[in-house]
């Protein structure tokens, strides 16, 4: 039986359960998990720059303000067949559990369907959010000093 080409695809289900399964066991254990927002279909740039781009932005967090937090970065996954919705489903479903302690949204975020939709999820939830722009600033602002 091929599961990924089944009604209802069973393949996505049990991915999706099984992602949230493990990240609540990590919440559950203690950890802090960032989501790392980051446009990657948008943002006139192609797929490979937006992605190049959100492992950059996923090394200057981990650098800065995330060394004891387990980086949650969609750049990273990739499964074979998948749309945009599908994975914007493993999002939304990840948001809904509750597992996320924080958010950090890449530049360029608000020209991204994908990223305005996870940034209104965050909101609705609660979820307190980084954005990149503004660390730059910061960053800028204490060279400046």
């Amino acid at each position: 039986m091929d599961l990924k080409n089944s009604e209802p695809n069973l393949f996505k289900d049990g991915y999706i359960k099984g992602a949230c399964d493990i990240l609540k066991a990590l919440a559950d254990a203690g950890a802090n998990i960032l989501y790392i927002s980051c446009p990657l279909t948008t943002n006139g740039k192609t797929f490979e720059e937006n992605v190049e781009c959100s492992l950059a932005f996923e090394k200057t967090l981990n650098n800065t303000l995330c060394h004891e937090k387990v980086l949650l970065n969609p750049a990273r996954i990739s499964v074979e067949g998948w749309s945009h919705s599908d994975y914007m489903d493993l999002w939304l479903s990840i948001f809904s559990e509750g597992v996320l302690s924080e958010a950090a949204l890449a530049s360029g975020w608000e020209k991204s369907l994908g990223c305005t939709m996870e940034r209104a999820a965050f909101t609705e939830r609660g979820i307190e959010c980084y954005f990149e722009d503004e660390m730059n600033a910061q960053k800028d602002d204490t060279v400046h000093d």
